[in-house]
């Protein structure tokens, strides 16, 4: 059977359109905050531009166009999501952003609250630009949780939706290797893949103990065929 990557942009898709609509995300991000002038900052190195520039929200114009991209030049390993946060990398992370404080704890992905804070730094945290260096000042933007529960994997739409993310995708995947599809069919498959894994993630933090148990599965089948190509 040929592998279809466009499966997974359209059932990846459609079942994360359908789980918010139906309980939200409790992917975080954090907002954005009122901008602060930094003055001139030619001539600063990447480290003093890094402690000197106020920290203007994750969406700043400050934190876009100078601290991150400094800490980008200082520590590449910032926007490399094979990298493995040391235990202090990883409290750092949490230090900096006040949602995680508050979400991480909820998680039962991983017994270990630095374990999980370095999960949502390889799943989440490179892509939405987070950093493990420290920022002044930290994020205060609050956890907003889902509304509604996700409900038990033995039926109803959460219960299809998971065996969706869970059966269908992976057995997709396996059909074939990545490294046998065209340059464009490996770019539908980063972007189908990357939704089914928000999905996963979803489940991953929310479920209950099986539904996490099936759903990080699925998703290292996931990972596992993307580093061929990635």
């Amino acid at each position: 059977m040929e592998i279809k990557p466009i499966y997974l942009v359209l059932a990846g898709g459609a079942a994360l359109f359908l789980l918010k609509g139906n309980s939200g995300t409790s992917i975080i991000s954090p907002g954005t905050t009122t901008p602060v002038n930094p003055g001139n900052t030619t001539g600063l190195t990447d480290q003093q531009i890094i402690t000197s520039v106020p920290y203007d929200g994750g969406g700043g114009v400050n934190y876009l166009t100078k601290i991150y991209p400094a800490m980008l030049r200082l520590r590449p390993d910032v926007g490399n999501p094979n990298y493995r946060l040391t235990d202090a990398e990883a409290q750092q992370y949490m230090n900096n952003y006040l949602t995680l404080r508050q979400a991480l704890p909820t998680w039962n992905n991983f017994p270990d609250i630095l374990d999980r804070a370095r999960s949502h730094w390889k799943q989440y945290g490179v892509s939405q630009k987070l950093t493990f260096l420290p920022i002044s000042p930290t994020d205060g933007t609050a956890y907003v949780p889902p509304p509604t529960p996700v409900k038990s994997s033995g039926g109803g739409f959460f219960g299809k939706l998971l065996k969706v993310v869970t059966s269908v995708i992976p057995a997709i995947l396996g059909t074939e290797t990545a490294a046998d599809l065209s340059a464009e069919e490996q770019a539908m498959l980063i972007e189908g893949s990357g939704v089914a894994i928000e999905v996963l993630n979803i489940f991953i933090e929310n479920g209950d103990s099986q539904q996490q148990f099936e759903a990080m599965a699925a998703s290292d089948k996931v990972q596992d065929v993307l580093t061929q190509i990635i």
